[in-house]
């Protein structure tokens, strides 16, 4: 039963409606009401997402609730063919932060590279993941801001953007400086 949602899309492109919510991300037919895509999200009861810039990907990730003992996910799906990518977390899943503008995950432009920004900032190179789950871990690790990241992008191919109490900040995707 996926009758509530913590986080909702209006893509008027395709005329579905996207809820997440208890076990991953749904969509709907706006006109019928009936669902037409359904992307879980493994050992987590409740996830969020965002959308590659190109909107052809919806990357659904854990949120943690206060005393939840879940292991977090993080899965990158296809939304035409709904094949998916999973990456390694190592656990990890995002805080329970009610922000309206609280995006810590996020895609580059070419779909490369996925970046998650939490306590800290990690990233994978999608395009050049090993075989096993379990070895595909970030292949950068930045200490990021001195606070919690409530929102990231990428602003060009190389620098990451957070917003955190500290403000706005603009990160080396490679360096971290």
């Amino acid at each position: 039963d996926r009758s509530w949602f913590n986080q909702y899309y209006w893509d008027m492109k395709r005329g579905w409606l996207w809820g997440s919510g208890e076990g991953g991300v749904s969509a709907y037919d706006v006109n019928t009401g009936v669902e037409v895509r359904f992307f879980q999200n493994q050992n987590w009861p409740e996830a969020r997402f965002v959308f590659s810039p190109d909107n052809t990907q919806v990357v659904v990730y854990s949120i943690a609730q206060p005393g939840s003992t879940g292991k977090g996910a993080i899965n990158i799906y296809d939304i035409d063919s709904q094949a998916a990518v999973s990456v390694n977390v190592e656990g990890f899943a995002a805080p329970d932060i009610p922000l309206a503008d609280y995006d810590p995950v996020a895609l580059s432009a070419d779909n490369r590279y996925l970046a998650v920004g939490y306590d800290a900032i990690r990233v994978w190179d999608i395009q050049n993941l090993p075989e096993k789950v379990e070895d595909r871990l970030p292949i950068y690790r930045h200490a990021g801001p001195k606070t919690l990241i409530w929102s990231l992008r990428f602003s060009d191919a190389g620098v990451i953007e957070t917003n955190s109490k500290e403000g706005i900040q603009h990160w080396d995707l490679h360096t971290g400086q």
